[in-house]
């Protein structure tokens, strides 16, 4: 039985790891991209590959994850990605630059799902899902404050030294590695092989809730990725001054800590996402067609109080649902398909030259479609929780 101490240390591990350190890194990269004539078009297309990369090796990472000790395959991620950003230290060709999106991919696509399962199963073990969920919930917000922190820290390393905060990173990925081989991995049922994780995980997706829950994760993830890279551009075009297009990332990122806080702190405010989704629909909406960079800023705060809270709801829901000897694998399944997806995204963009504007009409159009889909899923959900009525006759009492 795990002990406090042994907790403590998958505490560590898990927090130091939800602080995304890859925020570091993020103005020294596109400094890197731009600087190798690359513009939106060709990043897009470059992040697109990562998100082939991520969809073909998500699902055999999570089966793999329900197959063994997820530690080690948590420490290994974090040495990959370790691995990615140090590539780009060293190279200034996108051929290098797609080389580095391959290590960050196998890191990611090895990290997904298997973290918060990680942490779940800790304390399932003890019997206490409560904690795990308030785990769950601090956790997303690190990661938000970690990535206003590390936005604007980057800045500043890099007008130092480009290579600066590349380092720093490179070694804080090594050390959440070395964090992670020193953890307790908790009991768990483990699948017999992967035929048997592949086939439980296929019938789960099908399950009402699991499906409701990874359409709005998708829908979400897709949209963001294209509409943050259109961010600063969409700023641009309503000729905001440079200067603040840091503000403007960071104030997005605090935007969405504050909504998984308040998530986490009224927990009514986790019975549906569908409000949630709502808000985002209408972001994408305003944000499609602006008519004033205030218009602008208020679809990027609608977007960020939708990515705060349900990313929250999502993460907590999910593995409630999901039993521990598949729980990454169906986690790795759904992220699977949104990265396949926002691949195709990317495809359109650079090959069919479609904007990212038109690209975010057609996901408007499809989240409209998501939208009856999930409402319809929640119904029919609704009606399977809700107890059957006792309609049996009452009987007359003779006096």
């Amino acid at each position: 039985m795990i002990n406090e101490s042994q907790i403590s240390r998958n505490l560590r591990a898990f927090y130091v790891s939800r602080v995304d350190l890859l925020a570091l890194v993020l103005v020294g990269v596109i400094q890197i991209w731009t600087n190798n004539g690359l513009d939106l078009t060709a990043i897009l297309w470059l992040q697109g590959i990562f998100g082939l990369f991520v969809m073909l090796l998500e699902f055999p990472s999570g089966v793999l994850a329900d197959l063994t000790k997820r530690k080690y395959l948590l420490s290994g991620s974090q040495v990959f990605v370790a691995l990615g950003v140090l590539t780009y230290l060293v190279t200034t060709s996108f051929p290098g630059f797609v080389l580095a999106e391959f290590f960050f991919s196998i890191g990611l696509a090895a990290n997904s799902g298997a973290d918060t399962a990680f942490i779940y199963d800790t304390f399932l073990e003890v019997n206490q899902k409560s904690r795990a969920d308030a785990v769950l919930a601090t956790a997303k917000s690190l990661n938000f404050g970690g990535l206003i922190i590390g936005t604007i820290l980057g800045g500043l390393l890099v007008a130092i030294n480009w290579r600066l905060p590349l380092i720093l990173a490179a070694l804080g990925y090594l050390v959440i590695a070395y964090l992670y081989l020193v953890t307790y991995e908790p009991d768990r049922q483990q699948v017999a092989s992967s035929k048997h994780a592949i086939g439980q995980s296929l019938a789960k997706i099908k399950n009402i809730r699991v499906l409701q829950l990874g359409l709005g994760f998708i829908f979400l993830d897709v949209f963001l990725k294209v509409a943050f890279w259109d961010y600063l551009p969409a700023l641009a075009a309503f000729h905001v001054n440079p200067v603040w297009f840091g503000v403007v990332l960071a104030g997005a990122n605090l935007v969405a800590l504050i909504s998984s806080l308040a998530v986490k702190r009224f927990p009514r405010l986790m019975e549906s996402f569908l409000p949630y989704f709502a808000l985002g629909l209408l972001g994408l909406l305003l944000f499609i067609s602006p008519s004033g960079v205030v218009i602008l800023l208020l679809a990027i705060v609608f977007h960020q109080i939708y990515r705060g809270a349900y990313s929250v709801i999502y993460s907590i829901q999910l593995n409630e649902q999901v039993s521990s000897e598949i729980r990454a694998s169906v986690a790795s399944l759904i992220s699977a398909a949104s990265f396949g997806i926002y691949f195709l995204v990317s495809l359109l963009l650079n090959r069919v030259k479609v904007s990212s504007r038109q690209v975010l009409w057609i996901n408007l159009m499809a989240a409209g479609l998501t939208t009856i889909i999930v409402l319809l899923l929640q119904i029919r959900y609704s009606q399977r929780v809700l107890p059957q009525a006792d309609i049996t006759t009452p009987q007359l009492v003779a006096e």
